[in-house]
């Protein structure tokens, strides 16, 4: 009688034990699928809305001015909030299915740890005065941290599978609407409306580019296959030169010498294969540059002029001596303020210092033991390319938020999630690796 109550008791613990193993599995892989296609969606219709803008008006303060609400398609809500609701229900699960033994207890301690203590800081924050959808769902809100669930996606070898045949398609995808997209725009004006025309574009292809070409099997290369694989790398590069912006063109340059290193041995033995390469790339970003008046001296002047200027020292000199240390220990939630430019500001350059001004050290040290360091993890173990691919994109995410990028912050979208199953798929392989 004891057995069967305590039976009784798991059964009830566990309503997932009530569903199928096999239905169960496609539950699952189908969430993730409606998560990705969700927020996949949201992106590319504020993609579209940023290069309407774009192609609407050439003056810079007509840019400036215009509102991106007036430009958003119907359907917005609908994709941003399926796409959130599937990430966690997806995340969930496969937390429940083996993802959470898979990560180790120190990552499962700053897991909960993040979501324990962010919860605090919105109920407080929600004390004082109701949250709006748009702070839940924004850079500092619960949901960012809530959505990191979805890494434990990464640790089922089965749903990497999927989710990396999905990277390629939104690769190749993203690709696609930007060239069209140009061929319908005759010229740039100025680096601002550029910059606003590959917006939305710009980071699915900065975090999925890399990923089609450094993890390809050594085994199956072919010259069509590694030209075909090159496309959306080759249109990272054209963008990144385009929109003239520091850190998209610093990082697109470091991913393109680890490609050169990922690919010396192959394209040692094979001449023509490295010559078809620089020739395409290369045809690609010159005649990229038809879209400036000026193009080589505009391109080149604005990067230059940007390389090596100085636009964080006075904002974080007003930051710290208006902020304590005891606020940045602790962090000040999603409400918190401080005065610059005449007007009570949110937010900070730099998403580490931002992380510590919403919620502290343990938000800081959470995430990195969460997001980081696995990525540190698995290059130690000198993996192949093929398992090293999202390890090596995790730290140039790293390197993007220390303020390298300046809009660079986890948040609520496609490359997030991107990023976080990257992270699940080290944990996986790790797991993997301490089972042998």
């Amino acid at each position: 009688m004891l057995i069967h109550t305590k039976k009784i008791g798991i059964y009830l613990r566990n309503p997932f034990l009530q569903i199928a193993p096999y239905w169960a599995r496609r539950l699952r892989i189908f969430f993730l699928i409606m998560a990705l296609i969700g927020a996949f969606s949201a992106q590319m219709i504020n993609a579209h809305a940023y290069r309407s803008i774009a192609s609407e008006y050439s003056i810079d303060k007509d840019i400036k001015d215009a509102d991106l609400q007036d430009y958003i398609l119907p359907g917005t809500r609908f994709a941003i909030y399926s796409g959130i609701l599937s990430g966690i229900l997806a995340g969930v699960m496969f937390l429940h299915f083996g993802g959470w033994t898979k990560i180790g207890s120190g990552t499962r301690f700053a897991f909960l740890l993040m979501q324990v203590w962010m919860l605090i800081h919105t109920i407080v924050a929600f004390y004082e005065a109701p949250l709006p959808l748009s702070e839940i769902r924004g850079i500092k809100g619960p949901l960012v941290w809530m959505s990191c669930t979805i890494l434990f996606a990464g640790t089922d070898k089965d749903a990497w599978k999927i989710f990396s045949k999905m990277v390629y398609v939104f690769a190749f995808i993203t690709s696609g609407i930007v060239l069209f997209g140009m061929a319908t725009l005759p010229s740039f004006s100025s680096d601002l409306q550029a910059c606003r025309f590959f917006q939305g574009y710009l980071p699915i292809l900065l975090w999925t580019a890399p990923l089609v070409l450094l993890n390809i099997n050594d085994d199956s290369i072919t010259l069509h296959k590694l030209l075909l694989r090159s496309f959306p790398f080759s249109i990272l590069c054209m963008v990144s030169f385009l929109s003239a912006g520091r850190s998209w063109i610093i990082i697109t340059m470091l991913f393109t010498i680890v490609l050169i290193f990922r690919f010396k041995r192959i394209l040692h033995g094979r001449p023509l294969l490295l010559y078809l390469l620089i020739l395409s790339l290369s045809i690609l970003v010159i005649s990229s540059l038809a879209f400036f008046s000026d193009p080589i001296e505009d391109v080149f002047y604005i990067f230059s002029g940007s390389l090596f200027k100085d636009t964080r020292t006075e904002q974080y000199i007003e930051f710290l001596s208006q902020i304590s240390l005891f606020d940045l220990a602790l962090g000040t939630g999603p409400r918190g303020t401080w005065f610059w430019n005449g007007e009570d500001y949110a937010y900070i350059d730099g998403a580490y210092t931002l992380m510590a001004f919403n919620g502290g050290l343990p938000l800081v040290v959470s995430y990195i033991v969460i997001m980081i360091l696995p990525a540190f993890r698995v290059l130690r173990t000198r993996p192949s390319w093929e398992d090293a691919a999202p390890a090596v994109i995790l730290l140039f995410w790293a390197l993007a938020l220390t303020g390298l990028s300046t809009y660079t912050n986890p948040s609520v979208s496609i490359e997030h999630y991107i990023l976080c199953i990257y992270a699940g798929r080290c944990f996986g392989y790790l797991y993997e690796k301490r089972r042998l």
